[in-house]
């Protein structure tokens, strides 16, 4: 993992690294290595297949991206979607994915409660993160966030 920080500050500018990653919501998916990468500076959010040819990546705007920091069932991971798609990272250790979560939540993405399906995602755009309920979307009074 490489980290880099604005100039005369604490903050992360940018951070990065090679994890395995798949895809949400498919049978076949499977892990495949990835260049991860965190560019608060430039307001984006990449993943890029290590092996394969790099036009196949995906970038993705940072304040369009919500995160799942713990998944259920899923060790040392976090969950990025984005407009209906979804990505799983797996991270070497807890510690790492600790340091992912802390720099995403800075950003004005916003984060999923840990429940399966996805409901439960909180905060709009550059709101503080906050848990809802299950079935719930922070700011409305929409009882089932799918229907």
């Amino acid at each position: 993992m490489k980290v880099s920080m604005v100039d005369g500050t604490s903050r992360i500018s940018s951070i990065r690294g090679t994890y395995p990653v798949k895809k949400t919501g498919g049978l076949m998916s499977t892990w495949i290595s990835h260049n991860v990468g965190f560019h608060g500076s430039d307001g984006f959010f990449s993943l890029i297949p290590s092996k394969i040819d790099p036009e196949l990546g995906v970038i993705l705007r940072l304040n369009t991206i919500h995160f799942d920091p713990a998944p259920t069932g899923m060790k040392a991971c976090i969950e990025v979607s984005a407009k209906g798609k979804g990505w799983m990272i797996q991270f070497p250790s807890d510690e790492e994915r600790e340091k992912w979560v802390s720099v995403l939540a800075t950003t004005s993405t916003s984060k999923k409660g840990s429940t399966t399906g996805g409901a439960g995602t909180t905060a709009q755009s550059g709101s503080p993160l906050r848990a809802a309920p299950s079935g719930k979307i922070a700011g409305t009074n929409s009882q089932n966030a799918l229907g």
